[in-house]
């Protein structure tokens, strides 16, 4: 599960915007917004993140500091930081994740989000190139 937030401007506020997505599937599993980008707002996010889930997913985060108190005081079963940027986040287990070899995934959830967006746009727009698994959003 990869973990991902960013700063909005909203009129004349900033937020941030906090994304869940699961990177097998590439769904969507939670956002949320919160006024700050706190330690106490990954924690609560976090927790919201582990209730939708099923089993023990490992959750993979940048390296943003608001993730170590966070990850620090949850009983997870595996938690990962991973640098994004330029570089990209792979599935648990890829080849570029240093452990064993699998396919990696471009970019950060948030981009993920992005890219099943405009997917979602294009299927409104036509009807007829409907997938029977992906659900616009």
């Amino acid at each position: 599960m990869a973990v991902d937030e960013t700063k909005v401007s909203v009129e004349d506020n900033e937020v941030s915007v906090w994304a869940a997505v699961d990177v097998d599937t590439f769904e969507v599993v939670h956002i949320e917004v919160s006024p700050d980008r706190s330690d106490l707002d990954a924690l609560l996010f976090i927790k919201q993140v582990l209730k939708r889930c099923r089993g023990q997913p490992v959750i993979v985060v940048d390296r943003g500091p608001w993730y170590n108190w966070a990850l620090d005081n949850l009983d997870l079963y595996e938690s990962r930081r991973e640098t994004w940027g330029n570089g990209h986040l792979s599935k648990p287990g890829s080849a570029s994740s240093n452990t064993e070899p699998g396919s990696s995934i471009a970019g950060s959830p948030l981009q993920l989000l992005e890219i099943r967006r405009t997917l979602g746009q294009s299927l409104r727009r036509n009807p007829q190139c409907h997938h029977p698994t992906l659900t616009p959003l």
